[in-house]
């Protein structure tokens, strides 16, 4: 705001202003604002153009710092004996998993360089140690742990071998006990049969209460644990003919016997037993029964069926 003074100027600075003034002074005015507007600028661009070349280097020297950590890092994973297996842990996922057999078969791979260990030679040393092995999980920890995760098939039927009604007590000599030389008897053990027709010999008993009992007799030389006694079509023929008697026919199933060199297995229901064979398709064998049922019936059974025979069927 303009302050006007109280008494008027003289006369010698009252000067009149034209247009020509006022056109000059308007245009000093623009150009006062246009040089203030172009310094900022320049400013502005001076500043840009410095931020620029700064990114450029900082980002040069990312990409080379990063470039120097990955030749580092990939030179300590190859050549560094921090990154060799060290330690191992084993998660019992069965409570049946002997983690100590599959310490030992594993302790060759102590030592050895984790990166360049792969998950199948892991995996064969654990099936070459517990062949009821079903699957094996391999997880590294760097720099230096190995992580398994190891399930084992599930059990199948339990096992009598010596005595139909108790589990098998086996007498292996032992220490004698102080001041009696006496013999102590060994642990109870309790026979299984895998999914696999594996022989499993446990010293407890499964948790599983509804596993059918399957008496095995006809044996050469007792298997060793873990070994395989059954191929699994014998246990899936066997398990067909027992569904068979069972939904079609009605039957009470009370026990089963297999017989190693004979390879066949008898079916014992609560009135009598029914004789199956591996030489012929048990539906082969399902419809001599039928034929039995049709010409004789079951009335004058009392101990057995036998349906190995092509032609004819034995009774007794």
């Amino acid at each position: 705001m303009l302050l006007r003074p109280t008494r008027p100027l003289p006369r010698r600075f009252r000067r009149p202003v034209n247009k020509k003034t006022r056109a000059f002074v308007k245009q000093r005015h623009q150009r006062h604002r246009q040089y203030t507007r172009e310094r900022w600028l320049r400013l502005y661009r001076r500043f840009q153009h410095t931020s620029f070349q700064g990114l450029r280097f900082l980002r040069t020297w990312l990409w080379l710092s990063i470039a120097a950590f990955v030749i580092v890092g990939a030179g300590v994973l190859l050549f560094s004996p921090l990154v060799h297996v060290r330690e191992m842990r084993i998660r019992r996922t069965d409570p049946r998993l002997d983690s100590e057999k599959v310490q030992r078969a594993l302790r060759p791979l102590f030592g050895k360089h984790l990166f360049f260990l792969a998950d199948r030679t892991v995996e064969g040393l654990v099936r070459g140690a517990m062949p009821d092995v079903d699957k094996v999980t391999v997880e590294k920890r760097y720099p230096s742990e190995l992580v398994l995760a190891i399930g084992l098939r599930p059990l199948a039927a339990r096992l009598d071998v010596l005595d139909e009604q108790s589990p098998r007590q086996e007498q292996l000599p032992a220490a004698p006990a102080a001041g009696t030389g006496a013999v102590v008897p060994a642990k109870q053990t309790f026979d299984y049969l895998t999914d696999n027709g594996l022989y499993v010999a446990l010293p407890f008993q499964s948790e599983d209460k509804t596993l059918p009992l399957l008496r095995v007799v006809d044996w050469a030389v007792r298997p060793a644990p873990s070994s395989r006694i059954f191929a699994p079509d014998f246990l899936a023929r066997m398990k067909e003919a027992e569904d068979a008697l069972r939904d079609q026919f009605g039957l009470k199933i009370t026990g089963r016997t297999a017989y190693l060199r004979a390879r066949e297995f008898h079916i014992r229901t609560s009135a009598f037993s029914v004789w199956f064979d591996m030489r012929s398709p048990v539906e082969e064998q399902l419809q001599r029964y039928r034929t039995f049922l049709k010409e004789v019936g079951t009335k004058e059974v009392r101990e057995y069926i036998d349906l190995r025979l092509n032609g004819r069927i034995v009774y007794k």
